[in-house]
């Protein structure tokens, strides 16, 4: 026992001398004895060797070794593939993490604290803490990296926890190299971006060159009142050596996010500018204050190693995005209307296995649900959608997938990304058109324990290429209660006030606003009449809010009205029928004047007013700004529990009307233009029909390119206006890097891929290669970065059919099935 003991305490997994101590079983009592002895008089030494620094805190050594970081067995997806690293050079660490008067005497006024340590820091905070230090000691100082944090956590020990298989009896006890609370309440900031691992051995690494998270130890963000909904999950397995949680690296106590200093935000000195931030019992979270979160840090002593980065791969949704606008204006001059799936079977309701066959991201989960949609500035269509098992657990993260311009079938959904731990929830996509057509991209984090804001965004000027740095919101006035859940409107008045919709408590929404581009924010003040509402200004001004749930008025939807910016609100009946769970309307200003409005005939269980008889979705088109309504049925809604719709509508720059909605299976989108919904002419309800593309040829082909700065080609297609009126694709397709290797290649038949799509990576090895048939079926194979397969998959559309077949690194088969109409055979 005491052997075993000295083995996790002092020596570093895989070194000849504990495989030696462990195995060596047949060794005699009397030499066993005296290792025993020379052990524990290290012990005795290592107790001497902790240092103290000018403040007072402790620093302990680690020495140089190797362990294996990760977790392939029960570890979450993002901690796979378990990898050999090696610190190469010994380090000091602090024993604990900084305590709150150790840190005010960097920042005398900061005021959260959490068991005596320091809290609500951002990780631009902790920097600034261990520059401060390094410049007052003339010693480096800085966070630890993922690898040393997780390496100095297991301390030699191979379990879930240094202490074994279950956390340390006592928050004081100290693991082998003398580290404590590192699975505790406090989680803690490391250096590194979030991102995947990689499978090779790597010695001192930097995490990923880029990110949109900072890597969070110790715990996870999120409370655990859905732990329930994460298969297998407790609340201890968030503590492990293993777990990663990652957070917005601006995310802290009032920091001041509107201030544009470069990439360092500092936090405010004053905490009686804080403001109370009271949030709903709706989503069981905690009254709250906007970055009081429970994310402290200890701190390195020691130069940091110069391993480079690892360059990110970025998914494909992000790769070959065009800046091109021509032919953006083209569309059908006669009615017209087209359905598509949304989403392929699987991800959508399947099965984790199902999922992991068809060579899909681990990220991936069944439920995918309150969609985000826009059309981009370049005439992309761009979906964000969360992924989940029950909406509201911590793994729930967003997935993401593109329809480009000129295509007539949306890509493969990918991971948008993903705060680790949290539950990213609620997102909302708006192109603000009134400029050059910036993309503003807001979502909630319902569950987050402590500290969160009421939303987050972040933006981009490139059609979602690139992203921003995630912001949070400085309010100027007092922020009443609400529920950090945007919905799906977001809008710029005459004036230039941004507002943007959002949950309030209850049955109630609200609107967000800001005068200076998100510099600062306030809320508005008043609420409407029901959740979910949506909404649209009027000719003169005022805002009109239709709908949200659970609420009626004589078994109608609600409307509202404001004609002060938000601050008040007239309720009144619409002619439509009340919406409930798993619904949610949408109203749009259209290009022509017209108000655009869709939902459901009925509301959950059937229910509707005697005077609405009809069943279904439909849309609508009011010439007075609400008052009177033409409404024609939506043909094509696909049953899921429910005929419900769950919708987004947006217009493109061409005039065609986008209409997405989840809760069917699959989730659809619907394409159509206000021509269809003024004809009196009947449209087909056969699936074979809607989904059908019409058109037989395309005239007037052009070869387009666009270059990089110094005018090499960057992408390189042709395309022509096909017999119904639309911009297509036709012929063949290909981006390069800026070294003139082969990006990805393509070819298109009337917007359709056809025979051969690649994409290849940097380094010109493929990342995954489509064989696409004329009768709309194709075959799938993903590859490893060492070449070999990783996943094979047939597909016939948008649902899996046939053979699925997926091997592990070293190319042995790990699972091969098959699939019939996207299920599992």
């Amino acid at each position: 026992k005491l052997l075993l003991h000295m083995q996790q305490k002092f020596v570093v997994t895989g070194s000849w001398f504990g495989r030696a101590i462990v195995g060596s079983w047949k060794l005699s009592r009397t030499l066993l004895f005296v290792i025993a002895l020379i052990l524990c008089r290290a012990s005795f030494s290592r107790a001497a060797s902790i240092a103290t620094n000018s403040l007072g805190m402790e620093l302990t050594t680690v020495p140089a070794g190797s362990f294996m970081m990760g977790e392939d067995r029960d570890g979450d997806w993002d901690e796979r593939p378990a990898h050999r690293v090696t610190i190469s050079r010994p380090f000091q660490i602090s024993v604990s993490e900084v305590t709150i008067e150790q840190y005010r005497q960097f920042r005398p006024q900061h005021p959260f604290s959490l068991s005596g340590k320091v809290t609500g820091v951002s990780w631009y905070d902790a920097v600034a803490f261990c520059e401060w230090l390094s410049s007052k000691e003339g010693k480096p100082y800085r966070l630890p990296t993922e690898a040393e944090w997780e390496y100095a956590c297991r301390a030699g020990a191979t379990n879930r926890f240094w202490s074994g298989a279950s956390p340390p009896a006592s928050a004081d006890a100290s693991n082998a190299f003398g580290l404590r609370g590192t699975h505790d309440a406090v989680m803690e900031w490391c250096h590194d971006w979030h991102g995947p691992y990689s499978a090779r051995d790597q010695t001192d690494p930097a995490g990923p060159a880029s990110g949109m998270a900072r890597v969070v130890r110790g715990d996870k963000p999120d409370v655990d009142d859905r732990l329930r909904d994460e298969k297998g999950r407790q609340e201890t397995d968030y503590h492990r050596s293993a777990n990663r949680a990652g957070l917005p690296p601006r995310f802290g106590v009032l920091v001041n996010v509107g201030s544009r200093r470069g990439d360092k935000a500092d936090s405010a000195e004053d905490p009686t500018n804080q403001v109370r931030l009271v949030t709903s019992a709706v989503t069981r979270a905690p009254v709250d204050r906007a970055g009081f979160h429970h994310v402290g840090f200890r701190v390195v002593q020691a130069d940091l190693a110069s391993t480079k980065p690892e360059p990110m791969f970025e998914p494909f949704v992000r790769q070959g995005v065009k800046a091109s606008i021509a032919q953006l204006k083209q569309a059908p001059d006669k009615p017209y209307f087209r359905k598509r799936h949304l989403l392929p079977i699987p991800p959508d309701n399947s099965p984790d296995e199902a999922i992991a066959a068809a060579g899909l991201p681990p990220s991936f989960r069944k439920h995918n649900h309150s969609p985000a949609f826009e059309v981009c500035p370049n005439g992309d269509l761009l979906l964000i959608i969360y992924t989940s098992y029950f909406e509201y657990e911590p793994g729930v993260s967003f997935m993401t997938a593109r329809l480009r311009f000129g295509a007539d079938e949306w890509d493969m959904p990918e991971p948008m990304f993903d705060t680790p731990d949290v539950n990213d929830h609620a997102p909302l996509l708006w192109t603000d058109w009134s400029g050059r057509g910036r993309m503003w991209f807001f979502w909630g984090w319902p569950m987050l324990r402590a500290g969160a804001y009421p939303f987050q965004w972040m933006t981009s000027d490139d059609s979602g290429a690139t992203w921003s740095e995630i912001r949070f919101p400085i309010f100027t006035g007092p922020v009443g209660p609400h529920i950090r859940q945007p919905i799906n409107t977001a809008l710029r008045a005459a004036d230039g006030t941004i507002y943007m919709a959002s949950d309030a408590e209850k049955t109630k929404s609200l609107l967000w606003a800001t005068k200076d581009e998100g510099e600062s924010w306030y809320d508005t003040g008043g609420r409407t009449a029901g959740r979910h509402t949506t909404f649209a200004l009027l000719r003169d001004g005022s805002i009109l809010g239709m709908g949200g749930k659970n609420t009626d008025i004589g078994g109608h939807m609600p409307k509202a009205l404001s004609r002060d910016g938000g601050r008040t609100w007239e309720t009144n009946k619409t002619p439509f029928a009340a919406q409930g769970v798993n619904q949610r309307p949408s109203l749009l200003r259209l290009q022509s004047g017209r108000l655009f409005f869709a939902g459901d005939f009925q509301r959950r269980g059937n229910i509707t007013p005697k005077d609405v008889t009809e069943r279904g979705g439909y849309v609508a088109l009011s010439d007075d700004d609400g008052e009177t309504w033409r409404i024609k049925r939506l043909p094509g809604a696909q049953p899921h529990k429910r005929p419900d719709f769950y919708t987004v509508a947006r217009q493109a720059s061409n005039g065609m009307i986008h209409l997405v909605t989840t809760m069917n299976v699959p989730c659809l989108h619907f394409e159509f233009n206000e021509a269809w919904i003024l004809s009196d002419a009947p449209t087909p309800d056969s699936d074979a029909e809607l989904m059908r593309s019409p058109p037989a040829t395309v005239r007037n082909l052009q070869m387009f390119t666009e270059k990089f700065v110094n005018g090499a080609i960057k992408f390189r297609w042709s395309g022509g206006v096909a017999d119904d009126g639309r911009f297509l694709k036709h012929g063949g397709e290909k981006w390069y890097y800026p070294n003139g290797k082969v990006h990805y290649q393509a070819s298109f038949e009337l917007g359709r891929k056809t025979a051969e799509e690649t994409l290849y990576r940097p380094d010109g090895t493929v990342a995954w290669r489509w064989q696409h048939n004329r009768d709309g079926t194709g075959v799938w194979t993903q590859f490893w970065a060492n070449g070999r397969e990783k996943s094979e998959s047939a597909w016939r559309g948008s649902m899996a059919e046939g053979r699925a077949r997926t091997w592990d690194r070293a190319g042995h088969l790990v699972s091969e099935v098959n699939f019939v109409a996207g299920k599992l055979n």
